[in-house]
C-alpha cells in the first residue's frame, strides 16, 4: 500500500529527547557522528 501525499514533518526539537542522551541507553549506539542533512519538502505545483 502506498500513499503519495505523506509528508516530511519536521522534527520539533522541544518536544523530542536530544539524540546523544547518556540515560537513555540506545541513544549511545544510534546518535548522530555526522551533521544532520537539510531536506526540501517538495513543492506542490
Amino acid at each position: 500500500m502506498q500513499n503519495d501525499n505523506k509528508r516530511f514533518v519536521t522534527r520539533d526539537r522541544n518536544w523530542h529527547p536530544p539524540a546523544y542522551a547518556p540515560g537513555y541507553k540506545t541513544s549511545v549506539a544510534r546518535s548522530p557522528q555526522q551533521a544532520l542533512v537539510s531536506m526540501q519538502q517538495p513543492t506542490v505545483s
